[in-house]
């Protein structure tokens, strides 16, 4: 894969990823875009991002930028690293970059959606809102698994999956992102890939709150696994493979946001389990936990294709409905009997 890598969005996943991949990418080069002028000027000048992983220096490698089209100019792998809410409205301004870019360019770029969520009101994943948005601009895919940003900053071993229909791009970027600390895998299951990476944090929050009421490690225990199943069940509903659900970025993110203390989804389930309020918990994270737009969506299209999530309806009933969490989580352990096996298909 020729050109530069473009990491669209400095929060903090955007800019520990630019770290990772500054000191393993030998071709090209990283350009990392800021919608805040003020807050790229800062980072060109410090090398320290004022807003996120502030301790984290920020290798001169990265070109730090606030324009789009600059950003843009000789992109060869573009990864979108913005929260789910702002996909659709970042992904129409690459687009309407791109329609001017490649007409210098010898092939179109392969996008990669990094946002762990479900479009706002729609439901869609994100690979499909790009798309929709991107037509023939791009190839589309999505990058996830168990990616703590800190650790990944700091330089610490991490894995990542890129998911992409177009098997020959994703090789590529794999070898483009795969460097000494971080190591990429391939998955054509884009739906399965996305799905996992959207519902771990429903089930974090769940596993959050368990901590937070001090329900025990057995009760975390059975909210994960029987976590797991609602999410591969939605994502065979959607087309998924439930195999991929055993992988990084079903399994292995499920774990690493349910027990790392660094993730905010599971930060913010402890805080409602020890009885603050959704709107308390999300000021005091500064931080979109994508869980919670995540849990009414997935509702949703689980209605809709008729699928049953016990776990996010419960989750869901304490967030938007001030539930009870103890008769909430009674009403989950009086559920009628049946099989562990009932629609698993790992």
């Amino acid at each position: 894969m020729s050109g530069r890598v473009a990491i669209i969005g400095a929060g903090s996943w955007g800019t520990a990823l630019a770290c990772a991949l500054a000191g393993g990418a030998p071709e090209g080069g990283i350009n990392l875009w800021s919608r805040d002028p003020q807050q790229a000027e800062v980072m060109r000048t410090t090398r320290h991002n004022p807003r996120y992983l502030s301790d984290v220096a920020i290798p001169v490698e990265v070109d730090i930028c606030d324009d789009l089209s600059v950003a843009l100019t000789d992109a060869g792998l573009i990864i979108l690293t913005v929260p789910a809410k702002a996909m659709a409205t970042t992904a129409r301004a690459v687009s309407g970059v791109l329609r001017t870019h490649l007409r210098h360019v010898p092939e179109i770029p392969l996008v990669l959606s990094a946002a762990k969520g479900l479009d706002p009101g729609t439901g869609q994943l994100m690979s499909q809102l790009l798309v929709d948005i991107m037509g023939d601009r791009a190839v589309t895919g999505a990058l996830s698994g168990p990616n703590i940003a800190r650790e990944v900053a700091q330089g610490l071993p991490a894995t990542t999956v890129i998911a992409c229909r177009d098997g020959t791009r994703a090789l590529e970027a794999q070898r483009r992102i795969s460097c000494h600390r971080l190591r990429a895998y391939t998955n054509d299951d884009v739906v399965g890939v996305e799905v996992g990476g959207a519902m771990k944090n429903v089930i974090a929050i769940a596993a959050g709150i368990a901590d937070g009421m001090k329900a025990g490690d057995n009760a975390k225990a059975a909210i994960m696994t029987r976590g797991l199943v609602e999410m591969s069940r939605l994502g065979a509903a959607l087309g998924a493979r439930q195999s991929t659900f055993a992988g990084l970025t079903g399994l292995g993110d499920l774990i690493v946001t349910c027990v790392s203390p660094l993730s905010r989804n599971h930060a913010l389930g402890i805080g409602i389990g020890e009885g603050k309020s959704v709107t308390e918990m999300e000021a005091e994270l500064k931080m979109v936990a994508e869980g919670v737009n995540t849990t009414r969506e997935a509702l949703r299209l689980g209605r809709r294709l008729e699928v049953d999530l016990p776990i996010a309806e419960a989750v869901a009933a304490v967030l938007f409905e001030d539930a009870d969490l103890m008769q909430t989580a009674l009403s989950l352990m009086a559920r009628t009997g049946r099989s562990e096996l009932e629609g698993l298909n790992f």
